[in-house]
């Protein structure tokens, strides 16, 4: 029952993370990332003109890919002091909507910290948010990403163990396997694969 409340109250900061890091998104003035020549790109397919049923990416093909690309993922990460707590992503096409990004914040204070990236040629904006709780610390990880013309966002969460209780040799590994975690491979990956 406690665990139940745990992931509730879980679940709703995480909620609350999404929104504030999608406010953040939203309301800022500053310059987009995207070029002239990918918003001339973008322009060309107005998709504002467009039915549901004609737009690049619709949300039950996206909700289908995650489900089949995201299904497997405990064997694709092969980890042994991360797990994935919400999962799949939850995925979801923000129609509309420009892609900005406002790096600031902090990952472990309240609304997270925000930050652009750039992986294999593409640009997310990633806000994390991280918290302690008994024996593990808790990661909230939203992703957006302009994709097609669409702005795209993932969110999701990760169980990280603590290390220090762990005794050698497993606390010098539970240690390099969390220093070395990087999920944004297999984001890109999702995205990859959806061309």
């Amino acid at each position: 029952m406690k665990n139940n409340k745990f992931f509730s109250i879980i679940i709703v900061l995480f909620a609350l993370v999404v929104v504030a890091a999608l406010i953040r998104v939203y309301s800022s003035n500053e310059t987009s990332f995207l070029t002239t020549a990918d918003q001339a790109n973008i322009d060309e397919v107005d998709q504002s003109d467009m039915s549901t049923s004609e737009k690049l990416l619709s949300q039950e093909d996206l909700d289908n890919s995650a489900q089949n690309f995201f299904g497997n993922l405990e064997t694709i990460l092969d980890t042994d002091y991360i797990s994935p707590v919400d999962w799949p992503p939850l995925v979801r096409v923000l129609s509309g909507e420009s892609y900005q990004c406002v790096q600031a914040g902090n990952e472990f204070q309240q609304g997270g910290e925000t930050k652009s990236l750039i992986f294999d040629g593409a640009e997310y904006c990633v806000t994390k948010v991280s918290e302690g709780a008994a024996g593990s610390q808790y990661t909230q990880y939203a992703y957006l990403r302009d994709f097609e013309g669409e702005l795209v966002a993932l969110s999701f969460s990760f169980r990280f163990v603590q290390c220090m209780n762990y005794d050698e040799p497993k606390q010098s590994e539970c240690l390099h396997e969390q220093e070395n975690f990087n999920i944004t491979p297999i984001i890109h990956q999702f995205f990859s694969q959806l061309k």
